[in-house]
């Protein structure tokens, strides 16, 4: 299970340029080619999964660059300066695009809160601003599980709301 089984699902399903929809609702597979410069734009309640190339955004003055190695999580809606600077047919941005549903993320925190042997930390809690998390073991299974199920719609519609709740408990984890 690794992030080069993620990237040849989705270029499996998008082996050229362009956005598309999966059949997981609010899952969207990108592949851009050509260079985008930092613009002003809105992001949305978002997880954003890179697996080839590096997405820039800046808020509130920081500059965030995620890749491969961190994902970003926006848990709100928020306008922020986006683009790919870097990226050429040779060294694309490929990646999975998921709307956060505020319902879920919420009672799994509070699952999370309550579970037996967490240690809270004082001043813990969910970021307000853009979070970039590091990659590790259980959110890449989780995610190459959710985008499995893109071959299938069968499989989407019936095991997709329960392999989101994976991902995104395995995001809060991160």
């Amino acid at each position: 299970m690794s992030k080069d089984q993620i990237k040849q699902l989705i270029e499996r399903h998008l082996p050229e340029a362009g956005l598309i929809e999966t059949a997981l609702k609010g899952v969207r597979f990108f592949h851009v080619t050509e260079a985008i410069p930092c613009a002003p734009v809105v992001y949305e309640p978002t997880l954003v999964a890179i697996v080839s190339g590096v997405k820039e955004a800046i808020l509130d003055g920081n500059h965030h660059a995620y890749d491969s190695s961190r994902y970003l999580l926006c848990p709100m809606t928020m306008p922020v300066e986006a683009g790919t600077p870097h990226v050429t047919k040779q060294n694309p941005l490929i990646g999975v695009m998921i709307s956060l549903d505020a319902r879920v993320m919420r009672e799994l925190a509070l699952e999370m809160d309550a579970a037996p042997g967490v240690k809270r930390t004082p001043g813990g809690g969910v970021s307000q601003g853009l979070t970039l998390a590091r990659w590790d073991a259980d959110f890449t299974q989780a995610l190459l599980r959710l985008v499995e199920l893109a071959d299938d719609a069968m499989d989407a519609a019936v095991l997709g709301p329960g392999r989101l709740r994976e991902l995104y408990y395995a995001a809060l984890k991160g």
